[in-house]
């Protein structure tokens, strides 16, 4: 019985399934320790600011993902880390673009004396950074659901969730630190995933010198063609 279990546990539909209803509960106990832990104000600014980055990542790696996903799924291992290195280009490309046009902003702002404060200021000054370090094990996550490993799917969300529950839990209950430091934790929970993805060469940036213009070009173009249906 106890083999069963762990046998219909490892299959791939149900570990996808499992992996999507497990982020999904920690990212409900999220918010709702948040909203135990801050005023209104505070927490309204925390919702500006994640729901305008997770917009952001949803373009950034729209970019990519569906790409990746095909073209990774290809049992010739130097097309698989080709195409793995030009998203990891194309990703890394977006950030910096969206690190110079925000950053750019933000200096315009305050040289004009224009005042920008609650979600939109964190937005502007903080999505850059987050953009950077989550681009690694997103870009992994892609790869792997190509792969159909699903066990590295999971293994990689909880890797990002659950560090970031802990760290609000204790904040509701012994810490009670201000939203800047739950930001930094924030941070912290998407480079940890990052910094495993990348010593293991998962995240593509090891084999970013084969991602060929042809090859970026593939991947744009296949999601122009996605996104044009």
């Amino acid at each position: 019985m106890h083999n069963k279990l762990i046998s219909i546990l490892r299959e791939k539909n149900i570990l996808s399934l499992v992996t999507s209803l497990t982020v999904a509960m920690i990212g409900l106990f999220n918010f709702m320790l948040l909203t135990r832990s801050f005023e209104k104000e505070v927490f309204g600014d925390w919702v500006l600011f994640i729901t305008m980055s997770t917009f952001m990542d949803m373009l950034r790696f729209g970019l990519t993902s569906n790409a990746l996903i095909r073209f990774a799924s290809s049992d010739d291992h130097e097309k698989r880390v080709r195409f793995l290195g030009a998203s990891y280009k194309i990703g890394l490309f977006a950030v910096l673009f969206c690190a110079l046009l925000l950053w750019s902003i933000a200096v315009v702002t305050h040289v004009s004396g224009i005042s920008i404060s609650g979600g939109y200021r964190l937005f502007i000054l903080f999505y850059p950074i987050l953009a950077l370090l989550n681009l690694s094990w997103n870009n992994s996550v892609s790869y792997f659901q190509a792969r159909q490993k699903f066990e590295m799917v999971l293994l990689i969300r909880l890797l990002t969730t659950v560090p970031f529950f802990v760290f609000l839990l204790a904040n509701l209950i012994f810490l009670k630190l201000d939203l800047y430091y739950v930001l930094m934790a924030l941070l912290v929970s998407n480079l940890i995933p990052s910094i495993l993805i990348f010593l293991k060469k998962w995240d593509g940036l090891s084999h970013i010198k084969k991602a060929d213009k042809k090859a970026v070009s593939e991947m744009l173009s296949f999601e122009d063609f996605q996104w044009g249906h």
